[in-house]
């Protein structure tokens, strides 16, 4: 540890000591240091036992071999500097990086080029004051390598004290000295504890000159004695210095014994099941320990637990206060109950008064005694428990008695508690009973349901209103009876949890009936809101007044029922009510329009419900007819339609369908025996055609459903019109012979005849009549059947040409008397011949061989064979080919022009170009290149003997076989064919 401390204490020395650099010389070779002192007369200052770092850097271009070694040289002259008596320091560290530090990992970062960072060893023995430093390459046999010594460092080495120690410590208490004791309370740290009064000396031994006391990594101001007194906790040690040098001491943990004295309180224990934890704020609103607990409960206060690890045993003093009469203040006194020398202290209404009291608590740890502090004091308030009763009492500036018991009311009830003037520190809650709650569980509810203003005062008004929804016990429709009571509870201070509570008797309320009148078993009835029914004349409904409430059947009572209606009252000129004789049912059935209520007597109150409102309609009538389409004078049908026509029918009791009724158009369907709807079929009028025919079906049967919107919107009273039947007739049957898709050979005719069920036909929109016509040009010929019931039927026949793809084959070239085979195409028959003579083996067949010797002289001939194509149906077409015979051609060049007769100049640098120099053989030729039809593609008079498969405009021509005349001299020295392949696969 001391070795570290050297080298931090003499690292501090020369950055405080480190003189201005000189930047001024450059190292002759390729070892330049940087960032040192290269000035002999102001040297930088370092310490025996320390490290120093030095930035190097090899230039670029340098090459020193991984063989050699680098030598990090000090010897302890200046001017000159005696290199012969140098030492080698010992390199502790290399870098390549210093932010952040990056080391050495490679050959390469050591003898490679680019910034060092040395870190370097100066030894405790080293000669005092001037030193001179450098680096050198050197190879094997210890010679410096070319280029291979730095620029000279100059340094100034002091000397490090040896002696830092702390050899004198004691515990200081009431101004005299005394041993000092280890801490108990911390066991895996090696300190000094002291008690809150003592303080602790400490005295270093050291061959030093000044001094400086530190508490951790800080200095201590003005501590600059060899000595220092502390009264507080932390880690101290002391520098010693000596000039720029310095070292630390050994480290002294001192500790101030904090005895505890925290006062606890333990929720989880069973015992304290009903005590509660609250805050109580301070004047500078902190928080302080605090429970409240009613006074017939009991709390457990627990002081601190001794950490058995230590060893020490705690004894305890538990004290509260009371209030002194003469001075005015609280006196603090040791509690002598059981438990106040006891670490746990038990808290009840014997042992405290109510309202707020106050305990602290003493510990004695054996070497320290301490007090819990004033601040941290535990409040503990003790509640008591409230009285009260309920009762029913007239509204404010009304007159009535106090009521104990039920109440039936019309509107509202004013509820209170006895006494009238409560406590101020009493909670109100006021509850409801839930008959639904299962036995077991709790059936008195908030009436609120949370927290409301309403039920928290000492008086609550209980009314049929619904203004707040809050309130579970409004509810719609409201209950019959209710009871209701109030809960008294005292509360804690500061965070409102119950402490004591009071619950009183229940009392009774009866609301006044509140009926609502429904519509039953009436599927052909409209509701209208809450209080109206709408049904078509031929129709009625069921009114259902309410039950008997199960809550007034289980004491007995059940509901009697009247049913009213209103009528005018001639002589009082207004409408009166009037009962309506033997309706004393629940359910009431109404067949006219009017206005109805209904009486109900539950034994304690009569009421009379609100208006029922019954509103009948009248059933609208109407007809259908067939009309013609607008802006046409077709006729009508009378329902007997072509597939392709269609009818019009109109209901007739409407003009322009300004009259208020709705529309539904129904088909017939026979599979099912019911009418359906068409969709979208919802105008006064509706077209007819086979779109509505069913599938094997040639009548369909059509009605017309009306309805209309009354005064609600409401859809009602349909009627129904007699129905519609519409035959449909099937157009007649039209086919042709010999069919409706015919092919044609070039200068043929051929006979159409028309087949089918029709009585007459015409073609072409009547230019020809009758069932049958010749034809000889292809076309669309149109025929028109007319069947029975004027029904019609059009169709075409295609006449198309028939054609030949007479295929003769690809052109050839031939020597004299040489045999070429002819294979032709695309028929069932053959007939060959020619333009010049030629022999044919057979002129008759697919495939025929042909011939011809030239006459002497005669180098070359060209013959155009053609071939007559029949097909199975006797129609032909011609297709021909060239035939190239030459003569008297040397083998040599027949090799040479055999061998170039393809080329494929597509880039890719393979047989790209024609080449026939050598048939050329160095003579001037003239050539002629040609496409099969004879048009001349590209012509040269000096022809080098290469083509690239152009245009004489140098567009490229297209893949094919062309034929080439090669004139040398006015000698025809070769006509050939010659084949352009580019886009080959």
């Amino acid at each position: 540890m001391k070795k570290n401390l050297y080298k931090l204490s003499g690292l501090w020395s020369l950055l405080l000591l480190l003189p201005a650099f000189s930047f001024g010389q450059v190292a002759v070779g390729d070892i330049d240091l940087q960032l040192v002192s290269n000035n002999p007369g102001n040297p930088t200052g370092i310490c025996q036992c320390d490290t120093i770092t030095v930035r190097y850097e090899i230039k670029a271009g340098s090459s020193f071999s991984s063989t050699s070694d680098f030598f990090y040289e000090l010897t302890n002259s200046v001017s000159p500097p005696n290199w012969a008596a140098r030492i080698n320091l010992s390199l502790v560290e290399l870098w390549t990086n210093n932010n952040p530090v990056t080391q050495a990992t490679s050959v390469l970062d050591t003898f490679g080029p680019g910034l060092k960072w040395a870190v370097l060893a100066i030894p405790c023995n080293s000669n005092l004051f001037g030193s001179s430093l450098r680096i050198t390459n050197r190879d094997g046999v210890g010679n410096i390598t070319a280029n291979g010594a730095s620029d000279t460092a100059f340094y100034n080495v002091n000397r490090i004290p040896t002696i830092a120690m702390i050899d004198s410590i004691a515990l200081i208490r009431n101004q005299s000295r005394m041993d000092t004791f280890d801490n108990k309370y911390t066991t895996s740290v090696v300190d000094i504890g002291f008690c809150k009064k003592d303080s602790v000396f400490l005295r270093v031994a050291n061959d030093g000159n000044s001094y400086q006391w530190y508490n951790g990594t800080a200095a201590i101001p003005g501590e600059t004695n060899d000595s220092i007194i502390v009264g507080s906790s932390g880690v101290y040690k002391c520098e010693v210095i000596d000039g720029p040098c310095s070292i630390f001491s050994d480290e002294v943990i001192v500790n101030q014994l904090n005895t505890p004295t925290s006062v606890t309180f333990n929720a989880s224990n069973a015992l304290n099941a009903f005590a509660y934890r609250v805050d109580k704020p301070s004047n500078n609103n902190s928080p302080r320990d605090s429970i409240e607990l009613c006074e017939n409960e009991i709390a457990l206060l627990d002081g601190p637990l001794v950490n058995p690890a230590t060893g020490l045993v705690f004894s305890y003093q538990w004290i509260t206060d009371s209030f002194n009469s003469v001075t005015g203040k609280f006196d603090w006194y040791d509690i002598t109950t059981p438990t106040g020398t006891q670490r746990t202290l038990q808290i009840n209404q014997n042992s405290s008064k109510p309202g707020w009291n106050h305990y602290r608590i003493v510990v004695s740890d054996g070497y320290c005694q301490d007090t819990t502090p004033m601040g941290n004091m535990f409040w503990v308030n003790i509640d008591t428990v409230p009285q009260a009763d309920v009762v029913g009492v007239p509204f404010p500036g009304l007159v009535g008695p106090t009521v104990f018991n039920e109440i039936c009311m019309k509107d509202s009830v004013l509820l209170t508690t006895l006494p009238s003037v409560p406590d101020p520190g009493w909670k109100y809650e006021w509850q409801w009973y839930d008959p639904s709650v299962p036995p077991g569980a709790n059936p008195w509810k908030s009436v609120s349901g949370g927290p409301l203003s309403f039920d928290t005062l000492p008086e609550l008004v209980v009314d049929t209103s619904l203004s707040d929804p809050g309130q579970p016990y409004f509810q719609n429709p409201k209950p019959a009876l209710r009871y209701f009571r109030v809960r008294i509870s005292t509360r804690t201070t500061f965070t409102n949890i119950e402490t004591c509570f009071f619950e009183s008797d229940s009392v009774a309320v009866r609301w006044f009936p509140d009926y609502d009148l429904s519509i039953v078993n009436s599927p052909n009835a409209f509701i209208v809101g809450q209080d109206s029914v709408n049904f078509c004349e031929v129709d009625s409904a069921i009114i259902r007044a309410p039950s008997t409430p199960t809550s007034l059947i289980n004491f007995g009572y059940s509901y009697s029922y009247q049913w009213l209606s209103d009528s005018l009252d001639q002589n009082l000129g207004a409408r009166v009510k009037y009962p309506l004789t033997g309706e004393i049912n629940r359910d009431f059935i109404v067949h006219e329009s009017g206005n109805y209520w209904v009486s109900i007597d539950d034994g304690i109150c009569t009421d009379t419900s609100k208006v029922y409102k019954v509103f009948v309609d009248s059933i609208p009538l109407t007809s259908t007819a067939e009309i013609e389409f607008p802006g046409t004078s077709s006729g009508l049908t009378g329902y007997n339609l072509c597939l392709y026509d269609s009818a019009l029918v109109s209901a007739t009791d409407t003009v322009l369908g300004l009259r208020p009724w709705n529309y539904q158009w129904q088909q017939w369907n026979p599979q099912t025996n019911m009418w359906a709807n068409l969709l979208n079929d919802t105008l006064v009028t509706l077209q007819i055609d086979t779109t509505l025919k069913r599938v094997n079906e040639d009548t369909a049967w059509f009605r017309l459903s009306t309805t209309y919107f009354n005064r609600f919107g409401l859809q009602t009273c349909d009627y129904f019109t007699d129905s519609i039947e519409v035959i449909f007739y099937e157009s007649p049957d039209l086919a042709f012979f010999p069919g409706d898709s015919i092919g044609l050979c070039e200068g043929d005719s051929i006979l159409l005849i028309a087949q089918g069920n029709f009585n007459s036909v015409s073609w072409d929109n009547g230019t020809v009549m009758g069932a049958t016509r010749y034809v000889n040009t292809p076309g669309l010929y149109a025929a028109r059947a007319v069947g029975i019931n004027g029904c019609i039927t059009r169709d075409t026949v295609e006449i198309y040409a028939l054609t030949v793809n007479a295929a003769a084959g690809p052109d050839q070239t031939i020597k004299s008397g040489e045999v070429a085979t002819l294979t032709a195409f695309g028929g069932s028959s053959y007939r060959w011949f020619a333009n010049k003579p030629i022999e044919f083996n057979d002129f008759l067949s697919q495939s025929i061989q042909v011939s011809k010797v030239l006459e002497n002289g005669v180098l070359a001939d060209t013959i155009t064979i053609y071939v007559e194509v029949t097909n199975a149906r006797g129609c032909s077409g011609i297709d021909s080919l060239v035939l190239i015979i030459n003569s008297n051609i040397p083998d040599q060049i027949s090799a040479v022009n055999q061998s170039f007769n393809i080329f494929t100049p597509n880039g890719d640098g393979l047989n790209d170009l024609w080449d026939i120099r050598e048939l050329m053989a160095g003579d001037a030729c003239a050539i002629t290149i040609m496409n099969r039809w004879g048009s001349v593609v590209y012509d040269d008079e000096n022809f080098p003997g290469t083509w690239g498969g152009t245009d004489n405009g140098g567009n490229e021509l297209p893949d094919g076989t062309y034929y080439y005349i090669l004139d040398c001299g006015g000698d025809i020295r070769m006509q050939n064919a010659i084949t352009i392949i580019r886009n080959q696969q």
